[in-house]
């Protein structure tokens, strides 16, 4: 992280860019994904125009975020872009208008937000760097990202073949601990998508691979993100939420541990406080490919606190984000359930075995329920869904 030029006019502005340069760069040291370069460094270059592949040769690093700060009378502009050093590209690039009514919540407000959105920005980009490689001549790390650029594609087929990248390089490196906790995602795309064959046996692997991860980086935010999953899908809610906690502590800026930690609430029977970490996640990372599977989780949050129109707006933004999805359709198609719109209902339920055939009896989210009343709301939202329309009818009547 380059000193953000001061833009204002007035020298005595400096302190202000420095503050909010040092913010950004402590912010992005929590990630482990990636190593942050010290304040000191960066420092040398306060003041100086640079090259960037320069920078890149004298500090050792892959990437650089610059930008600049312009402060105006009650009005903050913050531009940051972040740059391929190999190639002096720009990779992403923002820009953050606020008014100053507290300066502190301001600064630490955009300050989250870089950090929140460098991540999955970076991930992207080196997933497609790693694609570019030759397969015969892939490292460890290159087979990790090749991997993720299959994984977020989501498809039955992309998973399969990103687990065999994530194996390849646990072969190669035994103790890469995002090796071993993006192989029990893998698992856990299975048997949320309803891709497993065996769902006990994609859990078990799921919690096998995540501890392997734990073991090896207790630091790691997104080891115990994926333990947490694993605890979630295996119904120890206290355990699934000190996980979750002990990822957002790691990284405060990790969108998706936050939304994990709203999930685990929602399981131990805490849907309203569990939503605003939901709804928080997004705002963090608007565009990471996993806000689709934070707004389905939104949407089951919603039918577990009966409000069933948020409910149905939170699942179409979902498919409208990935209409390929099977789980939003099958979230729609309960919250409009119980509203008794039946044959948007059933129209519904029939996306969801159009986007995944097969996937409405393998549902078994309710399951992750600690409360019995939660689970049997649910599981009969779905189950009302196959009975015959008659039947709803005289249920209804009685």
């Amino acid at each position: 992280m380059l000193p953000l030029a001061n833009l204002s006019g007035d020298a005595g502005q400096d302190y202000f860019a420095d503050g909010i340069t040092e913010d950004i760069t402590l912010a992005l040291s929590r990630w482990r994904s990636f190593q942050t370069i010290a304040r000191n460094s960066a420092f040398l270059y306060k003041g100086r125009v640079v090259d960037m592949k320069q920078v890149g040769r004298d500090l050792g690093v892959r990437y650089v975020l610059e930008g600049s700060v312009r402060k105006v009378g009650n009005r903050l502009r913050i531009t940051v872009q972040l740059i391929d050093t190999t190639t002096a590209a720009h990779v992403w690039a923002e820009r953050y208008d606020r008014e100053l009514t507290d300066i502190f919540e301001v600064q630490d407000d955009i300050c989250r937000r870089i950090a929140a959105v460098i991540e999955p920005e970076l991930a992207r980009h080196v997933q497609r760097q790693a694609m570019d490689k030759t397969v015969d001549h892939l490292a460890a790390w290159d087979l990790l990202h090749r991997g993720l650029f299959h994984l977020y594609k989501f498809t039955k087929a992309d998973i399969a073949a990103a687990r065999s990248y994530f194996e390849r390089a646990i072969a190669l490196d035994p103790h890469f601990c995002r090796a071993y906790t993006s192989l029990a995602y893998t698992h856990q795309l299975d048997v949320l998508h309803g891709y497993a064959d065996d769902i006990e046996h994609s859990i078990g692997e799921h919690l096998r691979h995540a501890r392997k991860g734990v073991e090896l980086d207790d630091g790691d935010s997104y080891a115990h993100l994926m333990l947490a999953f694993a605890y979630v899908r295996t119904g120890d809610h206290d355990l699934t939420l000190a996980e979750a906690r002990k990822a957002a502590d790691v990284n405060p800026h990790d969108a998706w541990a936050h939304a994990m930690v709203g999930r685990a609430l929602d399981a131990a029977g805490e849907s309203a406080a569990g939503l605003p970490y939901i709804e928080r996640s997004i705002a963090l990372t608007p565009r990471d490919p996993h806000v689709k599977f934070y707004l389905a989780v939104g949407a089951q949050m919603l039918i577990n606190k009966r409000d069933y129109r948020e409910a149905e707006r939170w699942a179409r933004r979902s498919i409208e984000a990935d209409p390929s999805q099977a789980r939003p359709h099958l979230l729609l198609a309960i919250a409009l359930r119980y509203q008794e719109r039946w044959p948007e209902a059933r129209a519904a339920l029939a996306a969801c075995e159009a986007a995944t055939p097969g996937f409405p009896d393998r549902w078994h989210a309710w399951r992750e329920y600690r409360d019995e009343a939660d689970r049997v709301h649910m599981s009969e939202g779905f189950a009302s869904l196959r009975r015959a329309p008659k039947a709803n009818a005289a249920r209804k009547r009685l």
